[in-house]
């Protein structure tokens, strides 16, 4: 996975505070952690459905990860 995004990622799992903060101001939260997010990058993290409760995100992102295609954000 990109370490960018495994950062955001992680930041979102452990940081409830954070978490909502993706969801209202998502380039404002990266922003906050000090990461330069690549065009693509950005792209990417805009493809989740943020607005999604976290229970039901995290088994996305748990369902995207033992994909042996490695598609990360294919179902989102």
């Amino acid at each position: 996975m990109n370490p960018v995004i495994s950062e955001v990622m992680d930041r979102w799992v452990a940081d409830p505070e954070f978490s909502n903060q993706l969801r209202d101001d998502l380039e404002g939260a990266v922003a906050s952690l000090g990461l330069e997010l690549k065009t693509e990058e950005l792209a990417m993290l805009r493809q989740i459905d943020w607005q999604v409760n976290d229970t039901d995100l995290q088994a996305r992102l748990n369902m995207d990860q033992s994909n042996p295609n490695g598609s990360y954000y294919g179902s989102w």
